[in-house]
């Protein structure tokens, strides 16, 4: 998966869900609750490499990721919520997932009143090695 496959995924997980940002203090599904964080723009740095060993076992899935955010929408911590697989190649695919979206930037959550606050925003990382082998082929 290339940098714009992974930052049009996010931005997907995030219009399809409102920003998914239930665990946040907004609740997306109420206009008066104010503004969910979501990530700046598209960014290279955001974008997961996939592991060569995972690629070579075939290790694919759906890693989803809690990002939490503090009041200026910088990453404080990132938490697999859910994993895209048991095996040691997939712990590397979801370790990729919450390095890689770590380093992206995000504007802030606001609340009603237009105050930047902290939120959570989850995001999915699809892992598909038919696609990745083709970007491996090009590093």
């Amino acid at each position: 998966m290339n940098a714009r496959q992974w930052f049009a995924a996010a931005v997907a997980a995030m219009g399809a869900a409102g920003a998914l940002a239930s665990q946040s203090p907004l609740q997306a599904d109420d206009p008066a609750a104010g503004k969910p964080a979501t990530v700046v723009a598209w960014d290279p740095s955001c974008a997961p490499q996939y592991p060569m060993a995972a690629i070579q076992s075939g290790a694919q899935g759906v890693t989803r990721v809690a990002v939490h955010l503090d009041a200026a929408g910088k990453v404080a911590s990132v938490d697999v919520v859910q994993r895209s697989g048991s095996t040691r190649e997939h712990r590397m695919l979801d370790s990729e997932a919450a390095r890689a979206i770590a380093r992206c930037p995000f504007t802030p959550a606001r609340d009603e009143a237009g105050k930047a606050i902290p939120s959570v925003v989850t995001l999915e990382q699809e892992w598909h090695v038919d696609g990745a082998q083709a970007s491996a082929a090009g590093r």
